[in-house]
């Protein structure tokens, strides 16, 4: 669903004629992406990017709002995941040796806002991670995951922008129920370490 048929639509779901309700019915969806925000650390969206390999194998992770990273692969072959503490007794074992520790395969780790590989991957190399993650500056790209959890959170803003409060409490029991689904499925059953790699 693109951003404009959702908003078509959630102007028909609203059934209401008011141009000043139609004439906001983006900023209710936007609204909505912060209600979610405010509820949930990051919108559980499937995203692929392709990162270029820097020096020293250090590399940032992807913009917008990170959870964990599902796969990280240098040209198609699988990185492992390791603590900090680990991937630095890895790098150290390397350099004692002379070379790279384990060159048969790659590790990474997470160290703030960046990602480490080891060993570094060729500036040539192709670095490519799977992870989960939103850019809330974006909302069209989050209807494909999270439609019917926009629209009653956006429906919700509609009508408590309209002081209809019953309908607002309608949508926005309707907007948690969505949301419960959306934690449920991947914070609660335990499938993301959010400290690492699902």
């Amino acid at each position: 669903m693109t951003l404009s048929q959702f908003l078509t639509y959630f102007g028909a779901y609203l059934q209401t004629t008011d141009p000043k309700v139609l004439g906001q019915l983006n900023n209710f969806l936007l609204l909505a992406l912060g209600r979610v925000g405010s509820k949930f650390r990051g919108l559980v969206s499937e995203a692929v990017a392709t990162i270029a390999p820097m020096a020293g194998g250090v590399m940032p992770l992807p913009s917008g709002i990170f959870m964990c990273v599902r796969l990280l692969t240098v040209n198609g072959k699988v990185v492992d995941w390791v603590s900090q503490s680990v991937l630095a007794e890895l790098i150290q074992a390397g350099a004692d040796v002379g070379g790279s520790s384990g060159q048969d395969r790659s590790y990474f780790t997470i160290v703030g806002q960046d990602f480490k590989v080891y060993p570094e991957p060729a500036l040539s190399d192709l670095v490519t991670m799977v992870y989960l993650g939103f850019d809330p500056a974006d909302p069209a790209a989050m209807l494909a995951n999270i439609s019917n959890m926009l629209l009653h959170g956006a429906a919700a803003e509609a009508n408590l922008f309209q002081g209809d409060i019953d309908s607002a409490a309608v949508e926005l029991k309707l907007f948690g129920a969505d949301l419960d689904a959306a934690n449920g499925k991947d914070i609660h059953g335990g499938t993301i370490n959010m400290g690492g790699v699902r």
